[in-house]
């Protein structure tokens, strides 16, 4: 069941979507749009569309992981409550810069859930 379910979920991030300018955006490409969350807390100018895209993407991540949280009966992952929000880009960020070779190619979504299964892991 917890095998469908990820496959599930899965499939909803990266599923075409045929009314959206562009249906799916790589790691790369969020960590970009990330990195001008990061530009703008600091007080530089900064690219507000892709700022909200950012954080627009991780909240519906995690809604979603809410989902399969309640769906399972067992979170994806265990992040601390102490953790501040604005740790979950350099997650993902550090997450891509590990695996450069793939993150361009993968999905954003697939990069998340494999950034924050690695990050912090359920024991």
């Amino acid at each position: 069941m917890r095998i469908l379910l990820l496959a599930l979920t899965i499939f909803i991030f990266t599923n075409e979507r045929t009314h959206a300018a562009k249906s799916e955006i790589s790691a790369t490409e969020l960590v970009q749009y990330c990195t001008e969350v990061s530009k703008g807390s600091t007080g530089n100018s900064f690219d507000k569309e892709l700022a909200l895209i950012c954080k627009g993407y991780m909240a519906s991540f995690f809604d979603s992981m809410i989902v399969v949280e309640n769906v399972s009966g067992e979170p994806p992952f265990c992040i601390p409550n102490s953790l501040p929000k604005t740790q979950n880009n350099l997650i993902l960020k550090s997450w891509a810069r590990k695996n450069k070779k793939i993150a361009s190619q993968t999905t954003a979504a697939v990069a998340l859930f494999a950034a924050f299964k690695t990050a912090f892991p359920c024991k």
